[in-house]
């Protein structure tokens, strides 16, 4: 009876979190795997989306758009006061398999709109980034997913031809101290939505756009266009 987005697994594959508008705002909630038992954890009042839970399950990371509180969250799953990792506009977080890291864009909306990984150990950011080509107003650019190991990050950005392609970039590079970029996949058409990993990280799947369009006439149309004398 609600809009739902964004299931996540807890680690051990009992409880879920996920948005929904339920409650008249898009709120993170959670449940167990068979849906039993729902209840809200975040009180955002706009737009909490892509969570996730800690490797403890007692945490949900997951990014707001609510202008008063905008950007990426970690907030206890039984209650308490939230903290704010990241200010400023944030989207489409992912956490590391180790626990340690955060993916997520930063800037959504702006021409300096980049995908960061920040370290929730040491509360801070790494100083490398990757800036991302956001065209169109597509909000593919910078999904981002980790490798089963978290020793690097595969993303999605768009090369100078247009096509999107798919990127995995270490986490030393991150860092800072350097490492190789490798392109994992090249968009056939226009534009990839989103992809994941298999468990053994030996395959991806990716999902592309297929734009169709059509073009219908009618003539007349009953209570829009009068029929022609």
């Amino acid at each position: 009876p609600a809009g739902d987005w964004d299931p996540a697994y807890s680690r051990d594959g009992q409880t879920i979190v996920w948005s929904s508008d339920r409650s008249g705002a898009f709120e993170i909630w959670t449940a167990r795997r068979d849906g039993s038992a729902p209840r809200q954890v975040s009180h955002d009042s706009l737009d909490a989306e892509n969570p996730a839970l800690t490797l403890d399950g007692r945490d949900v990371i997951y990014s707001s758009s609510n202008p008063s509180k905008a950007g990426l969250w970690r907030v206890p799953v039984d209650g308490g006061e939230g903290e704010h990792l990241i200010r400023g506009s944030t989207l489409i977080p992912d956490l590391s398999p180790d626990g340690r890291y955060v993916s997520v864009i930063k800037g959504v909306g702006t021409l300096v709109a980049e995908l960061i990984v920040y370290d929730l150990e040491k509360h801070e950011q790494l100083p490398s980034s990757v800036p991302l080509r956001v065209v169109g107003g597509t909000i593919q650019a910078g999904r981002s997913r980790w490798t089963s190991d978290s020793r690097a990050v595969a993303y999605l950005n768009q090369a100078d031809d247009g096509r999107s392609v798919l990127l995995r970039r270490p986490l030393s590079a991150w860092r800072g101290e350097g490492g190789r970029t490798d392109t994992l996949f090249a968009g056939l058409r226009e534009t990839i939505e989103s992809f994941g990993f298999s468990p053994d990280g030996k395959r991806a799947v990716v999902a592309e756009v297929d734009w169709l369009s059509g073009l219908t006439i009618t003539d007349p149309l009953p209570g829009v266009q009068a029929r022609r004398k």
